[in-house]
């Protein structure tokens, strides 16, 4: 009979000491998902509460460690008492970036069942005109010998686009499309960029398009390039 009661004080003690250690939980769960979002709507932002769920201990949060410079994450406070919370303001830079998007936020606690935890942001980067590839690129030009680029510049809206004015610098850099041009909706035109490089080693220059899209008003399309001696 002792043993039997030894035991089941045992079982109790354990449960207790379980349940006061400091026990650390994300409201709403480890991935935080904006959904479809246009690049005019960036920095995305959210304020994601932080959980101690114990009813007796203090859970630190040691540290808060974002996965890319894009990630801020201040947190209100890293001491958060039994029941209690904290807020951590989550802003992620969309900057450069298109469709589906994955980055994560380590947090490290004092809660010994789960020290390390991570939280995930995700998105969906909707670009309402896109390029492929990013930028312009002269790879393998030749001193004084006439090259050309090409780029891919996609109309993904289901409205037609006007571009409106192309302004290239410098303006050594001639292209094939003219101010005005209409870029249907769904559809895609190839830039041609042509260049005689007259100095050696790297060149480069940007083409900013303004368009009548209020998603899209400016585009920039960075230029890189290599000029080799001439064989």
């Amino acid at each position: 009979m002792r043993l039997i009661v030894v035991f089941f004080a045992l079982i109790f003690l354990l449960r207790v000491f379980s349940y006061s250690q400091p026990k650390f939980a994300i409201e709403g769960g480890d991935t935080l998902n904006w959904g479809v979002v246009k690049q005019t709507e960036e920095p995305l932002k959210a304020k994601v509460k932080l959980l101690n769920l114990s009813n007796t201990d203090t859970l630190v949060i040691y540290s808060v460690k974002p996965s890319c410079g894009c990630t801020t994450a201040p947190l209100s406070s890293n001491s958060i008492p039994p029941l209690g919370h904290a807020f951590l303001d989550v802003q992620l830079n969309t900057t450069g970036f298109q469709g589906e998007i994955t980055k994560k936020i380590d947090l490290n606690t004092n809660d010994p069942k789960n020290r390390r935890s991570t939280l995930y942001l995700k998105a969906n980067i909707f670009e309402p005109i896109s390029f492929y590839p990013r930028f312009v690129n002269f790879p393998n030009s030749r001193l004084n010998q006439l090259d050309s680029a090409k780029l891919i510049i996609k109309n993904n809206t289901d409205q037609d686009v006007r571009l409106e004015k192309f302004i290239v610098q410098p303006d050594e850099f001639k292209i094939n499309i003219k101010d005005g041009t209409i870029l249907n909706k769904n559809s895609e035109l190839t830039l041609v960029v042509t260049f005689t490089p007259v100095e050696y080693g790297r060149f480069g220059g940007n083409i900013k398009i303004k368009t009548n899209s209020e998603d899209a008003p400016t585009l920039n399309i960075s230029i890189h390039g290599f000029a080799r001696d001439k064989q």
